[in-house]
């Protein structure tokens, strides 16, 4: 357990590496970065990552779960909004076509031709390929941020590339393109969620109003873990979550992006496993009756307590725990530790 803690730190560090670098690609084949578990180099859509992502790299959010994690940062430069308003500059359109698309569309041609017609072009893939991947990152962002998106491609392509080591390389850094994507794909997530929540009658906020309350949820965890709250809103988009009490639930489907979110809290509040561990079943609606007295009970065990502690500190590092009937258990990874305390309590422990 000592020696999870310690990768802890370093694990968040790179996440936020991670975000920065991804938002550096446009969704091009091999540019955009990746999440932890998914194979999201290419831009497509993304992944099944827990702890990772980004809203504005190769698989636009990430994805643990169904969904998508962090987005990088609590903010940006521009703010929430975008730099057209909430939605960005083509925060409506919608379906297949459109001229947010078919500007997207133009310039993915345009961007891929640029970079096969190098030496150096990916051995792996072809134009075609490289235009389906790009104009895929469309599907994380819904309705919103594809004028900026477009913007970016055009950017990119219009300005060439060239041969950096055996990569093709953007000649253009497209350094105002690239800010404007981020900070309006920054809160994805909350304006997916809302756009949906509107849509289909849940809430009867505007969409503005609706989206400023999502992220209020986010501002009253701790500091740093703030913006991991949207992670957990984009997978209420992908996990089809259904609308109860006149919000969306948060499904089971993203029970380890709520366990990401989790790690944080048990983090800030001074290695408190309890404090994140029955947040997370709270809000995937098994925490019971008194989640924080039960846990700290068995946490305090002579018996058995060490085992619990190792059950709580693997499902919170490993963000694998989920919801059994009204019972919530890490599974998974950590299986071992789930027997060990089983085994315990069996032997005449609690």
């Amino acid at each position: 357990m000592a020696e999870r803690r310690m990768l802890r730190g370093f694990r968040g560090i790179s996440l936020i590496a991670l975000a920065i670098v991804v938002g550096c690609g446009g969704g091009n084949e091999g540019e955009g970065g990746g999440d932890d578990d998914s194979s999201a180099g290419s831009g497509e859509e993304g992944g099944t990552s827990g702890s990772g992502g980004s809203a504005t790299g190769g698989s636009a959010t990430g994805g643990n779960d169904t969904g998508g994690n962090d987005t990088g940062g609590s903010s940006t430069t521009g703010g929430r909004g975008g730099t057209s308003g909430r939605g960005g500059s083509a925060g409506t359109a919608t379906g297949a076509t459109g001229p947010a698309l078919d500007r997207i569309e133009e310039a993915c041609e345009v961007d891929c031709a640029a970079q096969y017609e190098l030496e150096c072009a990916p051995a792996n893939g072809n134009v075609l390929t490289c235009k389906a991947n790009c104009a895929a990152q469309t599907g994380q962002l819904g309705d919103f941020c594809l004028g900026e998106y477009a913007d970016l491609v055009e950017c990119k392509g219009s300005g060439g590339y060239e041969c950096v080591t055996t990569y093709p390389y953007p000649s253009s850094t497209c350094a105002s393109e690239q800010l404007a994507f981020q900070t309006c794909a920054q809160d994805l997530g909350c304006k997916r969620s809302c756009k949906k929540s509107v849509d289909e009658g849940c809430t009867s906020m505007t969409l503005d109003a609706c989206i400023d309350a999502c992220l209020a949820k986010g501002d009253e965890l701790p500091a740093d873990c703030a913006f991991r709250w949207d992670s957990i809103a984009f997978c209420q988009v992908t996990g089809d979550a259904a609308c109860v009490d006149g919000e969306l639930a948060t499904p089971a489907a993203c029970a380890s992006s709520v366990m990401y979110v989790a790690e944080c809290i048990s983090e800030e509040s001074t290695d408190n496993l309890c404090e994140g561990w029955c947040w997370a079943a709270n809000t995937l609606g098994c925490g019971g009756t008194d989640c924080a007295t039960d846990c700290s009970t068995k946490l305090a065990d002579t018996t058995c307590g060490t085992q619990w502690s190792e059950l709580l500190d693997c499902a919170l590092f490993f963000n694998d725990a989920a919801c059994e009937g009204d019972t919530f258990m890490a599974n998974g990874i950590c299986d071992s530790e789930v027997a060990a305390y089983e085994m315990c309590v069996a032997g005449g422990g609690m």
